[in-house]
């Protein structure tokens, strides 16, 4: 029971929110909120002398691999961040040369050698001398000086990215494993265009990995970030990656919204940055065989026929195009649910999913698929239910996120046979949507063309009592 509790807290979670505050992923860079919950990370996946879990100490050794490598880091504050780390593990009493062993087999780290780490004390946060004030007060200052002064950040370059290099490196090796999960690591917190568009490549195919348009989508919004800017791509490998994406969008079997939806998304970015279309497209037909601008799925806009219906569906469905919460007030929130007993959690819950309904979906959806978060069904439910309800209280989706991670969730519910004990979601999900009139006919016409899957087909879906 003390150990199903100590699960609850989900330190996956906090070692995943202390690297994103780490490096600036999705949220404001801030090394005082990086050390709380890297704190809190070791305080709840460490018992005793053991690790909670694999996955949360591969995840840590991540942790450990970007304070180390980072070259945006400065040598005090890797120094601190370190400290914490040892003297957390010596008061667990962790065997050390076995701890050492499992970081170089996961990062090829030698902790040892590393003189960061062997510093014997360190600088804090929080110190109360004037020196080590200034020396806070002047890496806020020169964090926001970078994050005004410059439009995008690249952490480091494919060349300094021992993520990345290590990831290609294990891949040649044929380690596949160990490649996706340093590939992934350069993607999310390396910002790595390259790396990010070949992750995203390896979900829309399902190889190396579970098959996930979600995902997809997800790393290809951050290739296109980071990958592109005015007139420039990123590299060399970046811009061939992205060439073979293209194809695999319009070579391989994918739904026809879905297609429409990530070629849109490339065009778009293109055409913001003032990329030379027939530069690009000399570009394309080199690395690819294939003459772009002559294939119907480049060429098709908005104007085609099904593409306009299935676009005026969601129309009757969503209420939005685009997210408006506030994903910084959601990280903070989140934080609160993380370290609360069962007991206080439905009042977070409630109190997250009323201003967070679209982010509480997300997380959701990653705890139904294990991935960035722990595997957690009773979690993901405890999130979706309210979401939905939360969600739909004025009769439509909020925004077309919603409904996107929806559709991913539902497809997740009917595919996965981990989940086949949570299919009983299906009936409760669509009960939900009767209830607040949503138009189940046009519900199913847009998941069908996004999913391929005809949800009157599905037992636990079709028998619930249709309703318009």
């Amino acid at each position: 029971m003390h150990h199903a509790a100590l699960t609850q807290k989900i330190p996956s979670a906090c070692i995943l929110l202390a690297s994103n505050y780490l490096c600036g992923v999705g949220v404001e860079k801030d090394y005082l909120i990086s050390e709380k919950y890297l704190q809190d990370a070791l305080t709840y996946g460490i018992i005793e002398d053991q690790f909670l879990s694999n996955n949360f100490l591969g995840s840590f050794c991540s942790y450990i691999d970007m304070v180390i490598t980072n070259l945006a880091i400065p040598t005090p504050q890797k120094e601190h961040f370190l400290s914490i780390i040892k003297e957390k593990l010596e008061n667990h009493k962790v065997p050390m040369d076995e701890f050492y062993q499992v970081v170089y087999k996961e990062t090829k780290i030698n902790l040892p050698l590393h003189p960061e780490w062997t510093k014997e004390k360190a600088w804090k946060l929080g110190h109360k001398t004037k020196k080590a004030q200034t020396s806070l007060l002047q890496l806020h200052l020169e964090s926001a000086i970078e994050k005004k002064e410059e439009k995008i950040t690249y952490q480091q370059t494919e060349e300094d990215s021992s993520a990345f290099l290590s990831g290609i490196k294990a891949y040649e090796q044929k380690d596949i494993q160990k490649a996706m999960r340093l590939l992934t690591v350069a993607a999310i917190h390396e910002h790595i265009p390259t790396a990010c568009i070949i992750i995203s490549a390896y979900h829309l195919k399902g190889k190396h990995t579970h098959k996930s348009y979600f995902w997809s989508e997800c790393f290809l919004r951050e290739a296109l970030q980071y990958g592109i800017t005015t007139k420039t791509f990123y590299s060399d490998n970046f811009l061939d990656g992205l060439c073979q994406y293209i194809k695999v969008v319009i070579k391989n079997s994918h739904p026809p919204l879905i297609r429409h939806n990530l070629l849109f998304m490339i065009k778009k970015a293109l055409e913001t940055n003032q990329i030379d279309h027939t530069k690009f497209y000399g570009t394309f037909q080199k690395v690819t065989n294939i003459e772009l601008t002559t294939h119907p799925e480049w060429s098709t806009d908005d104007n085609n026929q099904k593409i306009k219906i299935i676009n005026s569906l969601k129309k009757i469905l969503v209420k939005s195009e685009t997210n408006d919460e506030d994903p910084d007030n959601f990280v903070t929130t989140i934080a609160e649910y993380i370290k609360q007993q069962d007991t206080e959690r439905s009042n977070t819950i409630r109190k997250i999913t009323t201003k967070h309904p679209t982010s509480s979906m997300q997380f959701a959806f990653m705890f139904l698929t294990g991935q960035s978060l722990s595997l957690n069904h009773e979690a993901s439910k405890d999130f979706l239910l309210p979401s939905l309800t939360e969600g739909l209280k004025e009769k439509k989706f909020p925004n077309l996120t919603f409904l996107h991670i929806l559709f991913w969730y539902i497809e997740e519910l009917i595919t996965q046979k981990s989940n086949a004990h949570m299919r009983y979601l299906l009936s409760v999900i669509k009960k939900i949507l009767i209830a607040h009139e949503i138009k189940i006919t046009a519900f199913n016409t847009v998941f069908k063309e996004m999913t391929y899957i005809d949800l009157s087909s599905i037992p636990e879906w079709s028998t619930q009592n249709k309703t318009e």
